[in-house]
């Protein structure tokens, strides 16, 4: 069984390496166009990373920013749904 990560034992390039997600760097336009969501810890965001493993439905991140005193850790994103 695969031991789960701890977090918080990691550094921010760590974690970024890890979970193959880079700070946001687009443009507010194309932030715009893209579905956001908002976890609490990094562990979230590896589980909804891990929803889309075997699916169907293909997900991009496109990057990830600290907000509200670095306390919460929003993620931009697309899905693209597969109706096969």
């Amino acid at each position: 069984m695969k031991q789960p990560i701890d977090f918080y034992s990691l550094d921010i390039q760590e974690i970024e390496d890890y979970l193959k997600i880079n700070h946001i760097n687009q443009t507010t336009h194309d932030i715009n166009q893209m579905e956001t969501s908002i976890f609490d810890e990094w562990e979230d965001v590896h589980q909804f990373k891990q929803q889309f493993k075997g699916s169907t439905d293909s997900l991009t991140i496109f990057g990830y920013d600290l907000i509200h005193d670095n306390h919460f850790i929003k993620v931009y994103y697309k899905v693209r749904v597969s109706f096969t």
